[in-house]
């Protein structure tokens, strides 16, 4: 096996609860592959919005293994697969007088699944490491986690858990007492309506409720609930794939309350699955121009692998020393 060291991006996230929590997410984590063996932690989900008894639905299986206590950390990767589903190889052979490269169906050995890119992760308390892959993202974690939690009954049904960015706590000092002059979100305000056929189905509490895009998003991240409800939302999905830039002044005293790291961290709770959070630009008084990704914590660090696989071993050692080094450094807040 030829041994390779692959540059891949760290990405710290903080575990937040819907309900004041005593119990940390490594905790919750240890407790339910503790109480799950690997072959009664399957979760069974479907593609797009079908249930999982519909016929001919195609299923994956998603599951935490290998997880290790190591260091004071859990770690774990993140599995999805498909039962019985081929893998398609093209060939790579060059032919000039071909415009077309054949493919060819490959069947998994007996006893076997074909798995899509793993997700590989550790937990100190409440702090989270991620390795993402194209297959599975933060929020496929998010998602899993709680629907482990609740199988394995070690978690209250009334919470759940939300894997949030942290902004770094250099720029969240400077933010506490620099008002923020504008908001820019160069994104789509809606790019999903509500489910349904005309106007009636597009009502402004079904489209709070169903619509989604990512200026919606910072929307809802930086109004209350009361102010995002009295915007006429439903009036805009008549053109649900036009892009705006809308920019937002604030003016006016700033309430106690309101100060500019808690209102970029409210955004940014809503951004959290959000790949590149740079289509949001802020200006803010001493600090000039930033965007969303600033506000985010994450690095590039190489880890070991054999044939393009990662070693899990070292993407636990890569994952601990970051998470330390980021925690030493005063980049994160511990409280």
């Amino acid at each position: 096996m030829a041994r390779k060291a692959l540059p891949k991006q760290l990405f710290y996230k903080q575990a937040g609860f819907l309900q004041p929590s005593k119990v940390t997410l490594q905790d919750l984590v240890s407790r339910s592959v503790r109480k799950l063996k690997v072959t009664k932690r399957n979760e069974v989900i479907t593609d797009g919005s079908a249930t999982p008894s519909a016929s001919g639905a195609q299923q994956w299986v998603r599951l935490i293994n290998s997880p290790r206590e190591y260091a004071g950390f859990i770690f774990g990767v993140l599995t999805l697969y498909s039962p019985g589903t081929h893998h398609l190889v093209i060939e790579t052979a060059v032919d000039e007088e071909k415009d077309e490269l054949d493919v060819s169906q490959l069947a998994p050995p007996d006893g076997k699944q074909f798995t899509e890119t793993p997700l590989y992760f550790g937990i100190r308390d409440n702090h989270v490491v991620i390795i993402q892959s194209k297959a599975l993202r933060v929020q496929e974690l998010e998602a899993h986690l709680n629907w482990l939690f609740e199988y394995a009954s070690t978690m209250a049904s009334n919470q759940r858990v939300e894997l949030t960015d942290a902004i770094p706590e250099q720029t969240r000092k400077k933010l506490q007492s620099a008002p923020v002059k504008s908001l820019t979100i160069g994104a789509p305000l809606i790019s999903e309506v509500a489910p349904g056929k005309g106007v009636a189905a597009k009502s402004a509490a079904a489209v709070s409720k169903f619509a989604k895009g990512i200026g919606l998003d910072v929307l809802k991240g930086l109004l209350s609930e009361k102010e995002f409800s009295a915007l006429k939302v439903d009036e805009l999905t008549e053109a649900p794939d036009i892009q705006v830039n809308l920019q937002i002044k604030v003016v006016g005293h700033r309430k106690d309350d309101d100060s500019s790291d808690k209102i970029m961290k409210k955004i940014m709770r809503e951004l959290r699955h959000v790949e590149d959070p740079s289509f949001f630009k802020a200006e803010v008084r001493g600090m000039g121009r930033m965007d969303g990704s600033a506000l985010r914590v994450q690095s590039f660090k190489s880890v070991a692998s054999y044939d393009g696989v990662l070693d899990v071993s070292d993407a636990y050692e890569t994952m601990r020393a970051w998470l330390e080094s980021i925690i030493d450094t005063g980049t994160i807040r511990v409280d």
